[in-house]
């Protein structure tokens, strides 16, 4: 019996169809996201998924704070279970993202990432300062200035 070499047995991945593609709009831009991978991550857009059925398109409120289109695409490729960066320009705008659109496991993430580092956790309170006094409240952010 001779054995030849099968060049078949390399490891593959495939990507799945996107069978329930949306586009968040935001700040003029479409993003397109596979909306049942979004609301796995997103607790708001899960408890109001009947909203959304019928829409291609979601329109999305403005933030509070500044929020630049990378910021947003850094968010939405977290939501859609891509890697990420996190960095010193973008942690709070993400970290206000997570907040608004209730992504907890990203939230916590970020919290823990600030509590680590005295810097950040300086930044974070003067973030919050000059956020305007209509915006969320983060409830976290005592917490994690008196850990440190």
């Amino acid at each position: 019996m001779t054995t030849t070499s099968n060049s078949l047995s390399n490891f593959h991945q495939i990507s799945p169809s996107m069978r329930n593609k949306k586009n968040l709009i935001f700040n003029g831009h479409k993003y397109p996201v596979n909306f049942d991978l979004f609301l796995e991550y997103s607790d708001l857009f899960f408890k109001n998924k009947k909203l959304y059925e019928e829409k291609e398109d979601i329109l999305l409120a403005d933030e509070p704070i500044d929020i630049q289109d990378d910021d947003f695409q850094t968010f939405i490729k977290c939501c859609q279970n891509e890697k990420f960066e996190l960095n010193e320009s973008n942690i709070f705008a993400i970290r206000q993202l997570s907040y608004h659109y209730e992504v907890p496991s990203l939230k916590n993430m970020i919290n823990e990432i600030i509590s680590n580092n005295p810097d950040l956790v300086v930044q974070s309170s003067l973030c919050n300062l000059l956020k305007n006094q209509n915006s969320q409240q983060n409830p976290d952010e005592e917490k994690i200035v008196s850990d440190n």
